[in-house]
């Protein structure tokens, strides 16, 4: 169970990747479904029910039915094999006819159970030589099969399409200057400073730019890693991982920063902890059950490496909020720089017209 849960979780950032279009297909799929069964239903093709047999009656009528049969019988005006062809129809065996007779002789008027009786024995021989019914296998026609074969080619289309036009997520803008000012953990202004990636020769293959601010309590933020080219290498993203204190807005003290790579099982998983949060046992100990446990501060730096894929995180801009809680307890404002980089199996660098697929 273990390692099935280790998969389910590795897969999650690739379902989160097309979550939307995901969506987007399954409502399609609904309203083609609806207008399907509304077109063909009730306008091009109605059912029409024709040469209805005795079994699809309702219970009332199908008993004055077979009182009528029995009554028919006891008078002589029908013989056994009259009543098989037009008192019993199609899909209803003798058997299932008889027990049906049998049911209502058992509280019928002396008359009735007489005639129901007669009509019981007369068709017991008929019940007897009758060859048993095959049993319904359930399989659909062919017209059923093609039309769900159809239905699922296009289902198969519309996925690629709104995979493949997935909006790119654009490189980082990276701001610097008093613009961006804001308190660092020891309350001092500072400003935002741009990300500097120390010891990469090459530029990175994308980066991009998140930012919290309190009362965003749904922050989840992922973006996906591709070649120029369009080639899915993976994903990267950041979300909140542990609150303290009320919410309404709720007090983020950890942010958890993950990779996910198409070749790799793994999802790695850095957390972002307050001062408050590191500085506490506790608190530290549960939340470096989730991943590698990381200072914020300013210009704090993580890294997150899987067989084909280095991603670096840098804290740009920091602001703690202020309350009833500890000092330096919980976030106001974080602005995290994200960059990608395609890696060999050496753990160098590449450029991305060197990657394999």
């Amino acid at each position: 169970m273990a390692s099935l849960g280790t998969q389910l979780k590795a897969s999650w950032p690739m379902v989160k990747a097309v979550r939307r279009e995901l969506m987007i297909v399954g409502v399609i799929f609904l309203i083609g479904v609806l207008a399907g069964w509304f077109v063909l239903g009730w306008w091009l093709a109605p059912v029409k029910w024709t040469d209805a047999a005795p079994i699809d009656l309702q219970p009332a009528y199908r008993d004055a039915h077979v009182a009528s049969v029995a009554a028919a019988h006891a008078s002589g005006r029908t013989t056994p094999d009259e009543v098989g062809l037009l008192g019993k129809g199609e899909r209803w065996s003798y058997a299932e006819f008889i027990a049906e007779v049998n049911r209502l002789a058992a509280g019928a008027s002396p008359e009735m159970k007489a005639a129901y009786e007669k009509l019981a024995l007369d068709l017991a021989p008929l019940a007897a030589r009758e060859p048993a019914l095959p049993p319904s296998t359930g399989q659909p026609t062919p017209l059923v099969w093609l039309l769900l074969i159809l239905a699922l080619a296009a289902v198969a289309i519309i996925s690629i399409m709104l995979v493949q036009r997935r909006g790119r997520a654009a490189p980082a803008r990276v701001a610097g200057g008093a613009a961006g000012a804001a308190r660092a953990p020891g309350g001092a202004p500072a400003a935002r400073a741009a990300a500097v990636w120390a010891d990469e020769v090459l530029p990175p293959l994308r980066q991009y730019d998140l930012t919290y601010v309190i009362g965003d309590d749904r922050f989840d933020l992922s973006h996906a890693i591709e070649t120029p080219a369009g080639m899915f290498l993976g994903e990267c993203g950041m979300g909140i991982s542990e609150t303290i204190g009320t919410p309404d807005p709720s007090k983020v003290t950890a942010f958890e920063v993950w990779l996910f790579d198409k070749n790799d099982i793994r999802t790695v998983t850095s957390v972002l902890m307050s001062e408050h949060a590191y500085s506490d046992p506790a608190l530290k100990a549960k939340l470096a059950a989730k991943g590698d446990p990381v200072l914020a501060g300013p210009e704090a730096q993580i890294t997150l490496e899987t067989a084909t894929l280095r991603v670096r995180a840098q804290v740009t801009e920091l602001e703690y909020g202020s309350g009833a809680l500890p000092a330096n307890s919980f976030f106001s404002r974080l602005h995290v720089v994200m960059a990608a980089w395609p890696i060999g199996d050496n753990g160098v660098t590449q450029p991305a017209d060197a990657l394999r697929v």
